[in-house]
């Protein structure tokens, strides 16, 4: 059986100022390309660069897809990225 290493972040970029932020998300994209990354996040910007996105409510899956495909697709997603334009959520 092949290695697949699994990273699991929840939150990776809360509590960090911008220039640590700058660099964790470099250094997450580098290792990203070795492991699959799973990460939890209430802030968009921190996945909107993934390659897959689960948009949950309530606790079940209510969209899945790109942030493009979200947007276009899922109304309250695309209305939660509306809100968050101008607070770096977007």
């Amino acid at each position: 059986m092949k290695r697949a290493p699994i990273i699991l972040l929840d939150e990776p970029t809360t509590g960090l100022d911008l220039k640590t932020e700058r660099i964790l998300k470099e250094s997450l994209q580098l290792l990203s390309e070795q492991a699959t990354m799973i990460t939890v996040a209430h802030r968009l910007h921190t996945i909107r660069g993934a390659d897959e996105i689960l948009f949950l409510k309530d606790g079940k899956v209510a969209g899945q897809g790109t942030h493009a495909e979200l947007q276009e697709n899922v109304e309250e997603y695309r209305a939660m990225t509306m809100i968050g334009r101008g607070e770096g959520y977007s």
